[in-house]
């Protein structure tokens, strides 16, 4: 694994390549005590055409929504028994689904591994909410206990853009701020390491609803489990 700090990682494990050399009838990859290097070096092969979605190194990665079904790398938190979702002419559609953290159901979420721990995730959502606890945004998840939530939901009758925590299932919130107009807003995630900022952007402008959260609640330390996060679109109405 690549730990942010301690035993501290919230991106699973991972596959490494490593030269091996053979002493005495046993394989020795690296000398005792020796970190895994970031950056192997790699043996003369023959050229291979670079893949057209990169998946190690410092990547970006966009999808417009625009094809037909999802892409292979999206995933969902168990099977559902009918689609929770369609696309439409560059929009995914969320349709109703079940509640993060109820087991006997099937979120509406599709997520992405997060394979960095510098990274940037972004997605622009249109929603209305019809009762208090309806929410659609981002969702970060390391599993149904351990999760956040990023977007829009309505508090007391006002629609707000709130950021909620989950560790052990237990769930609060942190931040939230009223929603300004009905259009589309913005949301982005800044993680670095073991911190993590949420910024919104709408009608009234582009702000910061929190910095400097806790991002812990996502490491395997914190939550068990060895896969990693997947940080993705989410709805739920009630």
């Amino acid at each position: 694994m690549r730990p942010y700090e301690g035993d501290y990682y919230n991106i699973g494990r991972e596959t490494f390549l490593l030269p091996v050399t053979w002493k005495d009838g046993w394989p020795i990859i690296l000398p005792k005590g020796q970190p895994v290097p970031f950056v192997g070096t790699k043996p003369t092969l023959p050229a291979s055409p670079r893949s057209r979605i990169p998946t190690s190194g410092d990547f970006a990665y966009v999808d417009s929504f625009d094809g037909s079904k999802l892409a292979m790398q999206w995933v969902g938190v168990r099977t559902p028994k009918t689609p929770f979702y369609r696309l439409d002419h560059g929009d995914l559609i969320l349709d109703r689904g079940g509640r993060i953290g109820d087991l006997s159901k099937v979120p509406s979420f599709v997520g992405r591994r997060q394979q960095h721990h510098v990274a940037t995730m972004s997605t622009t959502v249109r929603f209305t909410p019809d009762t208090d606890g309806d929410r659609a945004g981002l969702v970060m998840m390391q599993s149904d206990a351990n999760y956040l939530f990023f977007g829009i939901t309505r508090i007391a009758g006002t629609p707000v853009v709130a950021l909620y925590t989950a560790d052990k299932g237990k769930e609060q919130l942190v931040a939230s701020a009223p929603v300004t107009g009905s259009g589309p807003v913005t949301l982005t995630i800044r993680a670095n390491g073991g911190t993590m900022a949420f910024d919104y952007d709408g009608a009234g402008g582009q702000k910061t609803l929190a910095r400097d959260v806790d991002a812990r609640i996502l490491s395997t330390k914190t939550a068990g489990g060895f896969v990693g996060t997947l940080v993705g679109p989410y709805a739920w109405r009630q």
